[in-house]
């Protein structure tokens, strides 16, 4: 006979709490004859009688007893492993090392992680900013966890989910004469641009609208941030296209303003990225969670 199972032990261990074998049966939701034959095949395997039968008393031999109290102390332990597993399965401990684009990662990610550590305060968050070609790099190479940018990525091993609407928008010197009236995509042509670099969503996607409205943008500076770019225009040295969420307090201190362009309307996602073929840990999970259901 193989070693004795959780299930033969559980019934052996109803029989002698109960001191009945048809008790045990209506207790464990089984027939008598069931409980019968698993008590045999225990005293088989242990090579002697574990109850006392007289009629319908039954009570445990010296080695009856013996096997109970063992198995009272196993299933005592097995509850309290169960009880640790639960308590660590209900609180997410760790650390989660995210990447993000400048654009969510500076005006958006605040706002998540904030929500997210008031209900996980036991994780340790590192955010590592960017651009989105480098987050896509960062999360292939396993440097980080889970990714936010603002385009969409068609890799194969990248699971690219979309969860927050954005609008770009073209922006000037308050003073700029521009600001004064409505603009047609034809007036932007001859105007100086202040862009994000290469590899930045931003400058993708508002170059591609642009191309599609016939418009040759005239980049006259690049520079490798949102505020960079803000300072720039600010200071008149031409005009920028970047997200509302990253002009939305300039705007309203005006210290930029932006450019009343019917014909533009520029309008993009952001995206949470992770690998595919990679598990996603608790903390992990709860942010992708949190980022997917939330709305911001």
């Amino acid at each position: 006979m193989s070693i004795p199972n959780f299930h033969q032990l559980e019934i052996f261990r109803t029989v002698a709490r109960l001191r009945s074998f048809s008790r045990a049966s209506k207790e464990l939701l089984i027939t008598q004859p069931s409980v019968s034959l698993q008590v045999r095949d225990l005293e088989q395997y242990y090579g002697a009688p574990l109850f006392h039968r007289k009629g319908k008393s039954i009570k445990l031999t010296d080695i009856g007893n013996i096997v109970f109290q063992y198995t009272e102390q196993m299933f005592q332990t097995t509850e309290e492993m169960q009880k640790s597993v639960d308590a660590l399965l209900s609180t997410v401990n760790g650390s989660l090392v995210l990447g993000s684009s400048s654009t969510p990662g500076e005006y958006l990610a605040p706002r998540i992680l904030g929500t997210y550590q008031s209900f996980h305060p036991n994780v340790g968050v590192t955010l590592h900013i960017g651009n989105s070609s480098t987050v896509c790099e960062q999360i292939l190479a396993g440097e980080i966890d889970i990714g936010l940018v603002g385009e969409e990525i068609s890799i194969p091993s990248i699971t690219c989910t979309e969860f927050y609407n954005d609008e770009l928008l073209v922006f000037a010197n308050p003073n700029h004469p521009y600001t004064q009236h409505v603009v047609t995509p034809t007036l932007l042509s001859s105007e100086p641009f202040i862009m994000r670099e290469e590899g930045s969503a931003t400058r993708k996607i508002a170059e591609s609208r642009m191309k599609e409205l016939g418009v040759s943008l005239q980049i006259t500076m690049v520079l490798g941030s949102n505020e960079a770019v803000k300072q720039a225009v600010s200071a008149g040295l031409g005009l920028g296209i970047l997200s509302r969420l990253a002009l939305e307090v300039d705007i309203a201190a005006r210290v930029v303003e932006p450019l009343e362009v019917p014909d533009l309307e520029c309008r993009r996602n952001f995206y949470v990225l992770h690998h595919g073929n990679r598990y996603l840990n608790r903390p992990q999970q709860a942010f992708l969670d949190l980022v997917t259901k939330s709305t911001f």
